[in-house]
């Protein structure tokens, strides 16, 4: 059976990644591709990745939060 096309959500999309390829290398479940739950699920899993490597809190924050940002943006310039 054909697998059936998506659109890539994930931010680094217009690059040429997929979001099944994004998932897989960062250990991500597959149901998540073509939905816009990929870029949440990246942000949170780079921000406990974050936390075990010993980065402080506060800067955990920092940067979830700015993520978060760059995603609405991304989502605001591609219209959805």
């Amino acid at each position: 059976m054909a697998k059936e096309k998506y659109k890539d959500h994930n931010i680094l999309a217009h690059k040429g990644y997929t979001d099944e390829y994004m998932l897989k290398e960062a250990g991500g479940p597959m149901k998540l591709a073509g939905t816009p739950k990929i870029n949440s699920w990246m942000i949170n899993n780079e921000y406990r990745l974050n936390k075990q490597s010993g980065t402080p809190i506060k800067e955990c924050n920092e940067l979830r939060t700015k993520a978060q940002r760059t995603v609405a943006e991304v989502r605001r310039q591609r219209g959805y």
